[in-house]
């Protein structure tokens, strides 16, 4: 699935889970492509993402 944080839309991706959610699922490693590099800010983005992980 497309990982998505909780605050990004779905683009094209029929199928997404939060980073929070994938963890819990098991994943070994995180890809997060659009919602960081297509952000005003990517780096307030990538921060967006750790503190929602961080929050979960």
């Amino acid at each position: 699935p497309g990982i998505r944080p909780s605050w990004a839309v779905a683009h094209d991706q029929k199928r997404i889970m939060t980073p929070s959610l994938a963890i819990q699922k098991g994943v070994d490693y995180l890809v997060i492509g659009r919602p960081i590099i297509a952000a005003p800010s990517p780096q307030e983005a990538f921060l967006k993402i750790l503190n929602e992980l961080r929050n979960s």
